[in-house]
Formats: structure tokens, sequence, C-alpha cells
């Protein structure tokens, strides 16, 4: 699985979680960005943008909490070249 991920790099595989992100800016800065079925969304209970490590805490909310929104539009446009049309379709046509 590692290297199925790895070779899709820039492109959108079904994640639940939290990844840490180099995007907002792209300044070498890792930050928190939580899952849920390959869409990034926030969370109540975890630290959007955080830089610190997630306790578990926050682990567990990013996989069964509440999803209050997901990207605002300049966080889109960050993501949205890493989304796969085929991906964006099935998301959308849900």
């Amino acid at each position: 699985m590692g290297s199925h991920i790895v070779g899709h790099r820039a492109r959108s595989f079904p994640v639940a979680g939290i990844v840490f992100e180099d995007l907002l800016p792209a300044n070498g800065k890792f930050e928190v960005f939580a899952f849920r079925n390959g869409v990034t969304v926030r969370v109540n209970g975890v630290t959007h943008l955080g830089t610190a490590q997630p306790s578990a805490v926050e682990i567990e909310k990013s996989l069964n909490g509440e999803v209050t929104s997901t990207l605002n539009s300049h966080e889109f446009r960050a993501h949205a070249r890493a989304i796969s049309c085929e991906r964006w379709n099935a998301h959308c046509n849900r």
C-alpha cells in the first residue's frame, strides 16, 4: 500500500485522519489537515493548520468527530491540483 500511495503523489486517494502537508504556504512547514474519504475537511477538536503532533484525542476526532466544513476557496485552490477528475466527480455526485 505504501508504494501505491507514494506512486500517486499529487493525486487523491481515499484517506481518513490527519495528514501533514506543506501547502499554505509551501514554506517547509508542515501543517495539519484532516481528511474524510480523501476530501480535506475541518473537524471540531482538530487544530486545522496546526504544526504540533496531534494528541490521541485529536486523532480520534479526525476519524470520528463532527465535520464542520470542507476547504475554503483559498485552501481549495491549493488542493485542487491534487484531485483527479474521477475522484472529484465521485465526490460531487454522491
